[in-house]
């Protein structure tokens, strides 16, 4: 189990949450498309410039935060927002190139 910090700063343990149901927006699923996409160096988006096709080799995902907060006037009620970070390999390719740059 993970630990959360309380409004002070300090570290409390963390508690299981036991639910019978979960209500509202979380059976709602968000497509991911229009991702934004950071390359590692300036080379890599002079590659991905040049060319005629993309596709996905693999993703990973490499970090999750959460965060818990208590729904204000709903005791016992919480809204959770989830963020991931991901590692994506990427084969550009080019017009006159049929082996892709990763």
């Amino acid at each position: 189990m993970s630990e959360f910090s309380n409004a002070s700063g300090g570290v409390r343990d963390a508690v299981p949450i036991e639910t019978m149901r979960i209500f509202d927006s979380c059976s709602d699923k968000d497509c991911l498309e229009d991702l934004a996409v950071t390359f590692q160096s300036g080379n890599d988006q002079q590659v991905i410039n040049n060319a005629t096709m993309v596709k996905c080799r693999c993703a990973e995902v490499i970090n999750a935060t959460f965060s818990v907060d208590q729904i204000p006037y709903n005791c016992g009620f919480y809204t959770i927002d989830i963020t991931y970070t991901f590692a994506v390999d990427i084969d550009a390719y080019t017009c006159n190139s049929a082996v892709p740059t990763t």
